[in-house]
């Protein structure tokens, strides 16, 4: 990771829209990519497809027609990652997101990570 992007906190650079990036996580695979063959073509149909706009208060995911909003807020965080914790009481979860650089992070989903990319700052 460069100085310059060191120099700021992973908390300030999560504030705009993220999407995911279906090349980048592809190219991670590489030659081991996770699951059945079933399994990738699901995958990957939906790969590129999910919009995270994260506004300091809340985060708004879409998919295709669908959108939710819950509020988050993040419990943690380094000099190259965040953890968040979104929505509330029962239906809170938590997510660390690894931080390549201001503009790009990664999350395990599952058995494979997921690379997501700044398309706008909020």
């Amino acid at each position: 990771m460069s100085t310059i992007a060191m120099q700021a906190s992973p908390s300030s650079w999560l504030i705009g829209r993220w999407q995911s990036d279906r090349e980048r996580t592809l190219r991670e695979w590489g030659d081991s990519p996770p699951g059945s063959a079933d399994f990738q073509r699901l995958i990957q149909r939906d790969l590129g497809k999910l919009v995270i706009t994260y506004d300091g208060h809340a985060s708004t995911t879409a998919f295709e027609e669908t959108s939710t909003s819950s509020p988050y807020q993040v419990l943690w965080h380094s000099k190259e990652s965040v953890f968040l914790i979104t929505g509330s009481g029962e239906e809170a979860f938590g997510t660390l997101l690894h931080f390549q650089s201001p503009t790009v992070y990664w999350v395990h989903t599952g058995r494979f990570i997921e690379f997501f990319s700044k398309v706008t700052v909020a």
